[in-house]
């Protein structure tokens, strides 16, 4: 496993279980970009741009034909399932709105704060 840069060196330091590559930035940049899984995927994310871009003449809509018009109007005879869903969902959100206290949302901006403050001290430099 290889991390770069200071990062590196500090997983390298605190983690000496986990047997921590120490890399440079440039030795993890070149690994990563002499792979192949990295080719392969800069490839497809390409030919799918590439696809894209070519079907725009095609990607107007059209009327459905006869038949699929009918069931793309009637939800495919499914409506009544997604009804449902929404209903069910709705109460279970009323059950449950009934055991709010208001404090989980202060909770979850504390964990959001503390998230904040750990990345900012990271990115300072702050856990050398």
């Amino acid at each position: 496993m290889g991390v770069g840069g200071a990062l590196s060196h500090l997983m390298h330091a605190t983690l000496p279980v986990h047997l921590v590559e120490v890399l440079s930035l440039g030795a993890l940049l070149r690994d990563t970009l002499l792979t192949t899984g990295t080719w392969l995927t800069v490839g497809l994310v390409g030919a799918g741009a590439a696809l894209w871009l070519i079907s725009a003449p095609w990607r107007q809509a059209r009327p459905a034909p006869g038949f699929f018009a009918r069931l793309l109007h009637s939800d495919f005879g499914f409506g009544w399932v997604n009804a449902g869903l929404v209903a069910g969902s709705q109460r279970l959100a009323a059950v449950f709105a009934l055991s709010q206290t208001g404090q989980l949302n202060w909770n979850l901006v504390g964990v959001a704060v503390a998230f904040a403050v750990v990345l900012l001290a990271v990115l300072l430099g702050g856990a050398a």
